[in-house]
């Protein structure tokens, strides 16, 4: 199978392109830096079979990079925040999803996987968060580019297009070309600013939410869509398994919810005043402190998904955090050895 894979550059996509690699299939992709793609994928021990340069708004490159491919994967998104590129995300993430997806079916290819994110359906007020939760609403730029998308791709489904929708949570491993946010958290738990408050979080491994790709990828034609949750972890749980796993005893506070969301609406209104991004925001902070739970149970069943252990998760993560200079020898405790 030839399968074209946007978006491998980023993390998931370079472990999704790596998994596929592994599976004995071809692998195709549509970058904008060639350099790039064969760093990223040269640190994970493997080679694309072929890399077509090109941006997933020129619709001449799209038509050039799905041409004889067999299956297509669009995991390439611009993840910003601040106002002033609100327009770009736009045209990246909305006018991008249209034309690789719109691209694929016109190309007559069968199999497509869209990857989206749990953020597209997350709801405070819902009770679970699955494969047959509506579409959420959002306040900053990416947040509604990420909705469009959502909704653009599922009333293709509605329509009977090949799609299947994927709903990674905080998808985090070794090997990141960047420090996505779920890391960056992790970084300033573990480093620097430990903390419980109200819920938690759900991580999944990257490894996981590549393995699943492939599953479908090889499994299903037609439309489906499959929550990637993980494994959900109380903030008490979390300061407990970093403890374990390190051998530290770490001191922490603990932030009520209310003010974490305070302190996150506080960042956001600064941020629009300086026309900058901050890690700190109102999205993220009610996250952390109204999380709903993740179902995947339809992915483990359908897929024969098994989800990497949730200790020996973070292990990987704090273990490649200190190998990549993120964090130091004494946070990291017993992982330096």
């Amino acid at each position: 199978m030839k399968v074209l894979i946007t978006g491998a550059t980023g993390f998931v996509g370079s472990h999704t392109a790596k998994a596929i690699k592994t599976a004995g299939h071809q692998i195709r992709l549509l970058v904008r830096s060639e350099s790039k793609a064969k760093a990223v994928l040269s640190n994970l021990g493997v080679e694309a079979d072929e890399i077509i340069v090109g941006d997933i708004t020129d619709k001449d490159a799209v038509k050039r990079a799905v041409e004889g491919c067999d299956a297509v994967i669009h995991a390439a998104a611009m993840v910003a925040t601040a106002d002033k590129y609100a327009d770009l995300v736009w045209e990246t993430n909305v006018g991008g999803t249209k034309n690789v997806i719109g691209s694929s079916l016109d190309a007559g290819i069968k199999r497509i996987i869209f990857v989206s994110s749990v953020s597209a359906i997350f709801d405070v007020h819902a009770d679970v968060l699955d494969e047959n939760s509506p579409v959420s609403t959002a306040q900053n730029p990416y947040g509604r580019s990420k909705i469009a998308c959502e909704n653009y791709v599922r009333e293709l489904q509605d329509q009977g297009a090949p799609i299947v929708i994927t709903y990674p949570t905080g998808v985090v491993g070794p090997d990141d070309p960047a420090l996505s946010e779920p890391h960056f958290g992790i970084k300033m738990f573990v480093g620097q600013f430990t903390f419980t408050s109200s819920t938690g979080m759900q991580f999944v491994n990257v490894a996981d939410v590549a393995k699943a790709h492939v599953a479908i990828l090889e499994r299903f034609t037609g439309a489906d869509r499959f929550m990637l949750g993980g494994y959900y972890y109380s903030w008490e749980e979390l300061l407990c398994i970093v403890q374990k796993v390190t051998g530290r005893k770490m001191w922490y506070v603990h932030i009520p919810g209310n003010l974490l969301r305070i302190m996150g609406k506080c960042a956001d209104v600064v941020a629009r005043i300086v026309d900058a991004e901050f890690p700190m925001t109102a999205e993220g902070m009610s996250y952390a402190s109204q999380w709903v739970y993740a179902d995947s149970s339809k992915a483990e069943e359908d897929l024969g998904l098994i989800f990497t252990d949730k200790e020996e998760t973070l292990a990987q993560v704090i273990r490649w955090m200190y190998e990549n200079d993120y964090l130091s020898a004494k946070k990291v405790g017993k992982l330096a050895h």
